[in-house]
């Protein structure tokens, strides 16, 4: 059966032909070069008409990734870089969103994660309801009743508290517009009308929530993956403590999912639970899906200024359902709409060897998540213990050879 990449090169125009795959939630495009990496700014135009051609709304409806396939590689990004290439005419995000291609070289993946989460924060503040018309902050929100500090007053909305009501200002108001009455006893008393009432504006800090769903399905001689997974965590860890958020932890192996790490701000008990955690077993990842919403629901509570993440770090396996004989991927899709609906930030991290498999893709797509494919890190580990298995009991010219075919493993 042909991949997404060889239909995409025998069927679309070489001219910056297009497509939207929807089986794959992906938007198949082929570029009229050796290689992607020619791509450059005075070639937007063609690609802007291609894509305008499908039409923007349905691309972003209908896709999750968009796949540029030349004569020899192709290149694989999110959606959303795309979109936002057009938007500034240069094509500088789609080489910085690279999620796959067949010839990467090792790279960092903490700056990615980073962007992810701070990205993730900043969209959900645009929509978080705070006191202003343009939301609540990251770093602290204004808002009407409630705690926190009192840092001004509006005009009282018709159900407001007894306790939120701005006494002094209220008064000053009444007394600026000439509401007075005259005593039984004598003399005028202020008359304090309900257009008069006014009420107190509290600034307090945004909460952030950054829960981690960590797959331990994989087996433990599975180190690359382990590695690129507890990377991820610890970066994680890392952004949550320099935004004194809180983070949790959830584990998925076995029959159901394990609460690792309850929400906490002391973030080196994260990095104690990264050390303890053990691996292998079934992948109940519906079970950790649910028990990431309904942690997640239950710490947002009756607050509306909170921003709650959700990163689920795994290899795309699900074979545990929630119930015998369940349907694990209708399950899947139905916890997914769930948590498109709780406006939960989602961020799905695809560590897994199948990068074919759309059950990923699809999660992303139903609960409008971001969707990162990282390199693989510890190549080098290997490639140097695969050298020293090599040199043992072997002559010189072996060992030569050996370190020769090590150097060039290293420049690839």
């Amino acid at each position: 059966m042909p991949t997404l990449e060889e239909k995409i090169k025998k069927r679309l125009d070489r001219e910056f032909g297009s497509k939207i795959y929807r089986k794959d939630f992906t938007l198949g495009i082929r570029v009229p070069f050796t290689h992607v990496a020619e791509l450059r700014d005075s070639d937007l135009e063609p690609l802007k008409k291609s894509v305008k051609e499908i039409g923007v709304e349905n691309i972003k409806r209908d896709t999750v990734t968009t796949l540029l396939v030349s004569n020899e590689d192709s290149i694989e990004f999110e959606t959303e870089m795309l979109i936002r290439a057009i938007e500034n005419n240069t094509v500088e995000p789609i080489q910085k969103a690279v999620v796959s291609t067949g010839k990467r070289k090792i790279q960092r993946i903490d700056e990615k994660i980073r962007e992810l989460l701070n990205e993730s924060s900043m969209r959900a503040s645009s929509i978080t309801s705070g006191g202003g018309s343009g939301g609540a902050k990251v770093e602290e929100s204004y808002k009407l009743g409630g705690r926190g500090r009192v840092v001004g007053y509006t005009k009282a909305r018709d159900d407001v508290s007894f306790g939120d009501v701005a006494v002094v200002p209220t008064l000053r108001t009444a007394v600026s517009k000439g509401s007075f009455q005259e005593h039984a006893l004598g003399g005028n008393r202020i008359r304090v009308k309900r257009e008069h009432l006014r009420e107190n504006i509290y600034r307090t800090r945004t909460k952030l929530y950054h829960l981690l769903v960590v797959d331990t399905s994989y087996l433990p001689d599975e180190t690359r993956k382990i590695r690129t997974l507890e990377e991820i965590a610890k970066t994680v860890l890392t952004v949550s403590y320099e935004k004194r958020s809180y983070v949790g932890m959830i584990s998925s192996s076995g029959n159901e999912a394990k609460l690792e790490l309850p929400f906490t701000t002391e973030v080196d008990r994260g990095d104690e639970v990264l050390n303890r955690l053990k691996y292998g077993g079934l992948s109940p990842l519906a079970s950790a899906l649910r028990m990431g919403l309904i942690l997640l629901e239950r710490a947002r509570g009756s607050r509306t200024d909170v921003i709650l993440t959700m990163m689920v770090i795994t290899r795309g396996k699900a074979n545990v359902p929630l119930y015998p004989g369940g349907y694990v991927r209708r399950e899947l899709m139905d916890l997914c709409k769930m948590i498109s609906q709780s406006m939960i930030n989602t961020i799905i991290v695809n560590v897994g060897a199948e990068r074919s498999n759309t059950l990923l893709k699809e999660m992303a797509y139903r609960t409008q998540a971001r969707y990162y494919e990282p390199p693989l890190l510890g190549e080098k580990i290997e490639d140097a213990r695969d050298i020293l298995d090599s040199i043992r009991g072997k002559g010189e010219k072996e060992v030569v050879e050996a370190g020769k075919k090590f150097l060039k493993d290293l420049e690839n």
